[in-house]
Formats: C-alpha cells, structure tokens, sequence
C-alpha cells in the first residue's frame, strides 16, 4: 500500500469553489442533468474532462455521434461557479476536443449577472506530471442533482476534497484501450461526479484533471484512481479572441502560454509542432 489516501465532504461555499463549476445541460429548457466538474483556468477558459461532455451528448442527443475535434450539440452546456455565496453561470459556447487526451476545452460566456460582473483569476498550471511519491490533493462534485420547486430549478451539490500519493507516471499511456493518453496513477480516492475536477501537486499548482477511479476490493488495498496529464491539452485547437491578433483563427491552447493568458510552469519542457487542417498538431514532453 502507499502513503494513506484521505477524502473529506467540503462545506459550501469554499475557496475553491471559486475557480472550479458544476457541469450541468438541458434541452430548450427542459431535461435538466448535472454531473462532472471543471475548472476555470484563465479568462473564458475552462477544462473538463472529455469523458463528461460525451455523457451529456448521450443524455440529450442518444446515439447520434458526437463530432470529433469540436463538439456541436443541440442542447445548452452551463458552468455553475460559486463565488462566495453567489452563483455564476456561464454558458459553453464553444468546446474542443483533441485526440492527445481526455481533457476538454470550453470557451465561456456569462449567462447570469454575477458572471458578467466577474472579474477573472489565474490558477498556475505545472505541465508536468508530479513524481511517484510526490502527494496531490484533488477537488469536484461528487453528487449533484436538479430539483424544479415553483417554476425554479435548484442546484443540490455535494463536493469533496481528496488526498493520496502518485503511484505511477504513464508520460505515453497506460493502456491503448482505455487510458490512451498520458496520466498518472494515485491512490486518492475520486467518487462518480468527480470527473473533470482539478488535481493540484505538492506545491498548490494544477497539474492534472481527475480522470477515471476503481474503488479497493478489500480491506488492504488501495484506491486506483487516474489523472489526465496536463501537457497533451497545450495541443488542442481552441478559438479565444487574443489582444493583438486577429479573430476567428484557430490556434493551439499553447499559444495562450506564449502570451500570458496562460500561467503554466515547465512549458519549456513541451513542444508542439505545427498544426496540418483541422487536427491537433504533434506534441512532445521532452527530458523524460
């Protein structure tokens, strides 16, 4: 067994519920669903988990295939984020995919007041996946549902804050049927909902997106829980307008590094190659 693993119920409001939202949709107003978390990363960005976005898809539009690359749905996908006692919606308006990764990119639009009146914070992103041993605490909503009580929709939440220790790096993939994209292994125990939330290594910086979990099968073991890697996003092909250059050009989210739209320590460890039509271009952790 590793270092022991520790999951605690969070009170809400909290700190941290500042920079990460409940993932929720509906249909034209009706079949409202919540389930999955993000986090907001500099202004009008948001990450996810892919995993989350298709599990939506599958509640609103059955079998009809989600497209590859850039997601375009029929229904609304909002981002509710608590900011003290107030919460801020924001509407998805744009989201995109990239077959380097379970990460998903959303681009962000305030829906309610709150939200237009926010005023945006940076989290500190570490490209690199933390150690084996290195210990990591991690955030999301484990339970949530939508109740509709006289002509209103409320929001019931239930979050936790998870800690364990990394067990394995996977910098290629763990495996080419399930987890096909660089992650890491820890035993901190991520409940259902969690998906998507943020993980933070040793030093408070987000280094991963809570990816899938197997609960222990005895008294003895651990948690096995995964960890989407960071780095393969920065190739992800996103459109957010950026002082000083042109609008509606698609670009690599590494750009947003570049110009300091993007706080993200270690960035000179990854490279990202140019990108051909519409695909993710090519990219590379180096000195691992």
């Amino acid at each position: 067994m590793g270092d022991r693993s520790e999951f605690f119920d969070t009170p809400l409001p909290s700190p941290i519920t500042e920079f990460v939202c409940q993932v929720m949709s509906n249909m034209d107003g009706q079949q409202h669903y919540a389930n999955g978390t993000a986090v907001i990363v500099s202004p009008f960005l948001a990450l996810s988990a892919r995993h989350v976005i298709e599990e939506h898809w599958r509640i609103h539009e059955g079998e009809r295939e989600m497209f590859p690359g850039e997601g375009t749905g029929r229904f609304s996908l909002i981002l509710a984020q608590l900011v003290g006692l107030e919460l801020n919606l924001w509407t998805v308006t744009r989201l995109w995919t990239s077959g380097h990764t379970d990460i998903v990119a959303f681009r962000l639009t305030p829906y309610s007041p709150g939200a237009m009146a926010y005023t945006f914070r940076h989290l500190t992103l570490d490209l690199l996946p933390p150690a084996v041993g290195e210990r990591i605490s991690a955030f999301g909503y484990h339970s949530n549902e939508i109740e509709e009580r006289d002509h209103e929709i409320v929001l019931l939440q239930g979050a936790a804050t998870t800690h364990g220790t990394v067990l394995e790096v996977h910098d290629e993939f763990r495996d080419k049927a399930r987890l096909r994209f660089p992650c890491f292994r820890t035993n901190a125990r991520f409940d259902g909902g969690m998906s998507g939330g943020p993980v933070f290594n040793a030093a408070g910086h987000l280094c991963g997106m809570i990816c899938s979990a197997l609960p222990p099968t005895a008294d003895d073991e651990d948690h096995a829980s995964y960890v989407v890697s960071l780095w393969p996003a920065m190739a992800i092909m996103i459109e957010l307008d950026r002082e000083g250059h042109p609008k509606g050009v698609r670009y690599p989210m590494f750009e947003l590094v570049r110009d300091n739209m993007l706080v993200a320590r270690n960035a000179d460890r990854v490279s990202v190659g140019e990108a051909e039509g519409t695909d993710s271009p090519p990219i590379s952790l180096r000195g691992r």
